[in-house]
């Protein structure tokens, strides 16, 4: 077994909850669930953000109560980008492969732990190991009514079960490296979080999609629920 997944410097996949549609105030509650399910299926953990200290949803309930702006996960928009000398750390229990074994650990940079488990790859593909959260989750600040949507973006390959195989001694142009070691322990909780947030968004009347381009995998493999391990 080996990691032939990479990270990108754009999504690969994403999903978009519309809640423009919905109260404020149920948007606040819709955040909530949100967070405690990334937390409960362990792929989103929010560690630091910038623009708050300490407890993350108690400070955005602090600003919407004071101020009347909600940040809809706005505080995620600058990816791993300092902001006020402040980096956003967001941790998922990964898989990944480690002297032949499928090992697991909390990972807040996949493109970081890509370079630490394949350093002699580094100088020559050092655009297949950017930095990257294990999820790319971003929405606005709210200040009143009008468009709100939250997107859900994979920026790595190492959620789907086959991959392209860049950093592979032979490169396919179909995904047909072998993933699913790896995908068959995190992506399931990855799927079962998805559902969460779907059901969240449904339940303030927003909907959820998923955006028709999919790269670097077989597109039957990604649906609006999820991503398939076969």
């Amino acid at each position: 077994m080996d990691n032939l997944w990479i990270t990108n410097g754009d999504h690969l996949v994403e999903w978009t909850a519309d809640l423009s549609d919905a109260e404020p105030a149920a948007l606040l509650g819709w955040l909530r669930r949100v967070l405690d399910a990334g937390v409960r299926h362990q792929v989103y953990e929010v560690v630091e953000a910038p623009g708050y200290q300490g407890d993350l949803l108690m400070g955005i309930e602090r600003r919407f109560a004071e101020d009347g702006v909600l940040d809809l996960c706005h505080f995620a928009s600058s990816g791993m980008a300092p902001r006020d000398g402040v980096t956003l750390r967001v941790a998922a229990l990964m898989a990944y492969a480690e002297s032949g074994e499928v090992v697991e650990r909390r990972v807040e940079n996949l493109g970081a732990l890509l370079r630490e488990l394949r350093p002699a790859d580094v100088d020559v593909s050092a655009g297949l190991m950017v930095d990257c959260p294990p999820i790319d989750l971003y929405g606005p600040l709210l200040a009143g009514p009008g468009r709100a949507r939250v997107h859900f973006r994979l920026r790595s390959d190492i959620w789907f079960p086959w991959v392209l195989g860049f950093l592979a001694e032979t490169f396919e142009v179909t995904p047909s490296h072998d993933n699913r070691p790896l995908a068959e322990r995190h992506t399931p909780r990855l799927t079962a979080f998805l559902a969460e947030a779907r059901t969240a968004t449904e339940d303030v009347g927003g909907t959820w999609s998923l955006d028709e381009e999919v790269r670097f995998t077989r597109r039957d493999l990604v649906t609006e629920a999820g991503v398939s391990i076969c």
